[in-house]
């Protein structure tokens, strides 16, 4: 990451539950990317993503590209499961691990952050680019 400079980044630790639907604008106001966390042991878990994953990204104006969805599986002993993963992550990063992999994670956030400085810096530099 050293390419890039020095760089803030703010993580926000928010449920998808909508009763905190009200605090969402100021969250989303000027983020670049956000990160959804998955866990397919739970019944409803894919329908609440797929309505973030709706919902999140239309209301910052981003691309799924700069967006990750983190599938996380609890006490699986070390042994990922199968599972389908959900129609409503087709387009974002996906990364899939166990709460208990603190490698594994750090890893697959490096490699999101990573893809997601570059979109920036790639996007900045075609609208410098149009201002010239």
């Amino acid at each position: 990451m050293a390419a890039f400079g020095k760089i803030n980044l703010e993580l926000w630790d928010v449920s998808g539950d909508f009763s905190n639907e009200k605090s969402w604008p100021a969250i989303q106001k000027d983020a670049d990317g956000v990160m959804f966390v998955y866990d397919p042991a739970q019944p409803n878990h894919e329908d609440i993503l797929t309505q973030l994953v709706t919902l999140f990204p239309r209301a910052m104006g981003l691309q799924p590209k700069y967006c990750m969805a983190y599938v996380n599986h609890h006490n699986c002993n070390g042994q990922i499961p199968q599972h389908n993963i959900p129609k409503c992550m087709q387009g974002l990063t996906p990364h899939i691990g166990t709460a208990e992999d603190n490698q594994g994670i750090f890893q697959g956030f490096e490699k999101y952050l990573i893809k997601l400085l570059t979109l920036m810096s790639e996007k900045q530099r075609a609208q410098e680019e149009d201002m010239l």
